[in-house]
């Protein structure tokens, strides 16, 4: 229990790290729709759940909220221009003395309250730019709770992570990184479905024990709350997620399950959260969606746009910053990519069984839902799907592709192990260059506009975060080396416990 305490605070301090570099390093309003959530935030924690539709633009929903979060889409200007930095937005616009009660709209209406509510309360003390940092640090902190929350099960199921680890890494791309560092559900959303995969999977390969036997139904439930109240799609990743850790551990050892009080537990206290999350949908006003400029398409296009693009969507899984006017540099495109293909290849081609076919039913997911989303709005909204969408699948697929390479080199013993130590290694700092490439390449984006180069960022910046983009940098290069060394130092330990249950069956 004690290591796997441990466990959780050393990675939860170390992801929570990671966001909140990049909430500091990135321009506010700088995130997709970053305003809209921020404007919803504001308005659900002073009481404004359900509102009508904003008379200015009646696809949104009208609401009040302080002057300084109302000016948050002027901090815009630079959106969809990647030569045009931050500097370009009107000095004071979200100063600290716009407290004024003003009218505005937002386009995040639509979804649930829970995430707002949890990230807009520094709103009702704080205010200006440090108000706005602040739901960004709140972000932050869930998205690293979750990744820990996430790796402790992932300690607690394998006593030798030692691909799983791999993945883990892979798994966690730039993209994952800035949204975590954001006021935007998707990337709670993409580590909740990810704690929530491998809390089910734990909880059925072994039955809590001592303190978490009491509270892990709690902690699934909470967790299950917190995907299916980020997006409405969040309700699809739960029952995906839950059905796959099933069938991996088995449907006989899901029905024993069953059986005893904890399950009973967190099956009662799931749905019931579950079900009052759906109860949201059926409150919610009519808003004029003919008001948004759309680019209807047929359904027959949108489909085969769906299915051909599925490898430009992995620009949002990997990193497409901005407002999607900021792709990852290629290094950092290509080390992330390779991993994600490496380990669809050897994870379908090394092992067999179920081992095999969870990771590709993830895959399948990856594929099949954008085109069926596509489909279904095509005609009324056009093509409207991003990556970043999928980036809760892509997490739980990378991973369940390593949890199926360990089982084939612990079957294998210490030869499944000789082979790769190596490559794993390579992988690992390799991903962490990268991730630090990406970084230090949309520092230079907003710092000196894409056309600038690092000269002009060291000469004459004409825009720096708050404390400095050299510091910034610096740190986040810090807090990812010893990262990707506590993750090869972690994985490296499957090499003593796989070679000590070979000499075991070797004596035996």
């Amino acid at each position: 229990m004690h290591r796997l305490l441990t466990t959780f605070m050393l990675s939860t301090l170390a992801y929570v790290a990671l966001a909140a570099t990049w909430a500091v390093a990135s321009p506010l309003a700088s995130v997709p729709d970053e305003p809209a959530h921020m404007i919803r935030a504001a308005a659900v924690v002073r009481a404004q759940i359900v509102t009508e539709a904003w008379p200015s633009f009646p696809a949104w929903a009208g609401v009040i909220v302080p002057e300084y979060i109302a000016n948050t889409p002027q901090l815009t200007c630079f959106a969809f221009q990647p030569s045009v930095t931050p500097d370009c937005a009107p000095p004071g616009a979200v100063a600290d003395d716009l407290r004024s009660p003003t009218s505005t709209g937002t386009s995040a209406a639509l979804n649930s309250p829970l995430f707002y509510y949890l990230v807009g309360w520094p709103t009702l003390f704080f205010t200006g730019e440090l108000a706005l940092y602040a739901m960004r640090f709140v972000n932050a902190l869930m998205f690293g709770a979750l990744m820990g929350l996430a790796m402790t099960q992932l300690r607690r199921m394998r006593r030798a992570p030692r691909w799983s680890m791999v993945a883990f890494v892979a798994a966690t791309t730039p993209m994952a990184l800035y949204l975590g560092g954001s006021v935007n559900p998707n990337g709670v959303e993409a580590a909740g479905t990810l704690a929530l995969y491998l809390l089910v999977l734990s909880s059925l390969q072994q039955a809590p024990r001592g303190v978490w036997r009491t509270f892990s139904p709690i902690v699934i439930a909470a967790t299950a709350l917190l995907v299916v109240n980020s997006r409405s799609i969040g309700f699809l990743w739960v029952a995906i997620v839950i059905l796959l850790a099933i069938t991996q551990t088995g449907w006989r050892r899901f029905f024993n399950a069953i059986r005893t009080r904890w399950t009973t537990v967190t099956l009662a206290l799931s749905a019931v959260m579950v079900v009052a999350s759906l109860a949201w949908f059926t409150v919610l006003p009519e808003y004029d969606q003919s008001a948004i400029l759309v680019n209807p398409t047929s359904p027959r296009l949108a489909l085969m746009s769906a299915a051909f693009g599925v490898f430009d969507d992995g620009k949002g899984l990997i990193g497409f910053f901005g407002w999607l006017d900021t792709p990852a540099p290629e290094f950092s495109a290509l080390a992330y990519g390779a991993a994600g293909l490496g380990f669809l290849l050897f994870s379908s081609g090394m092992t067999r069984g179920v081992d095999r076919w969870i990771p590709l039913a993830f895959a399948s997911v990856i594929v099949i839902v954008p085109a069926a989303v596509q489909t279904i709005v095509a005609d009324e909204l056009g093509y409207i799907w991003q990556g970043r969408y999928l980036l809760a699948m892509y997490m739980c697929f990378i991973v369940a592709s390593g949890l199926a390479l360990d089982q084939q080199v612990t079957r294998r013993g210490a030869d499944g192990l000789e082979s790769t130590d190596r490559i794993a290694r390579y992988l690992i700092f390799g991903l962490c260059v990268a991730q630090i490439v990406a970084f230090l390449h949309v520092m230079k984006r907003y710092v000196v506009g894409e056309d600038g180069t690092y000269d002009q960022m060291l000469t004459g910046p004409d825009w720096v975060p708050p404390g400095g983009w050299i510091p910034i940098s610096v740190a986040f290069a810090i807090i990812v080396l010893a990262c990707g060394y506590l993750a090869n130092s972690v994985s490296r330990q499957a090499r003593g416990v796989v070679v000590r249950s070979s000499a075991e069956r070797t004596t035996d």
